[in-house]
């Protein structure tokens, strides 16, 4: 159930994504000119973009190939995390349970630094 629901939050967040992006992208079954172009030369870094453009993983992968693997790789994740507090919450209780969670988070955006991108320099 945990991964089922997974999925499920991983499917409407990419459905979503697509249908906010849905006037403004050509619908092909290859990399973009713009992902070309940031890829080739470093754009992400000079605009200070969130994330960053593989070229190793364009020239691995089709769109179609890189959008269902960050799929899997999202609900995997996620279960990990629901079965993660799941567990605690079989030993001790449910509101404890919530700590690990909250905490992974925490993590994860210390460990990226990506918070650091939105103070603006003097």
């Amino acid at each position: 159930m945990i991964f089922a629901q997974a999925f499920l939050l991983m499917a409407v967040n990419t459905l979503f994504s697509i249908l906010l992006l849905a006037g403004s992208y050509e619908y092909t079954l290859e990399w973009g000119k713009l992902y070309h172009t940031l890829t080739l030369t470093g754009g992400s870094e000079e605009y200070r973009l969130l994330f960053a453009f593989s070229y190793e993983a364009m020239q691995i992968f089709s769109p179609l190939e890189l959008l269902g693997l960050t799929v899997l790789i999202g609900t995997l994740v996620i279960a990990f995390v629901g079965l993660l507090m799941f567990a605690v919450s079989l030993y001790i209780n449910r509101s404890v349970a919530v700590t690990p969670a909250f905490l992974m988070v925490v993590m994860i955006y210390l460990v990226d630094g990506s918070f650091l991108l939105s103070v603006p320099e003097k």
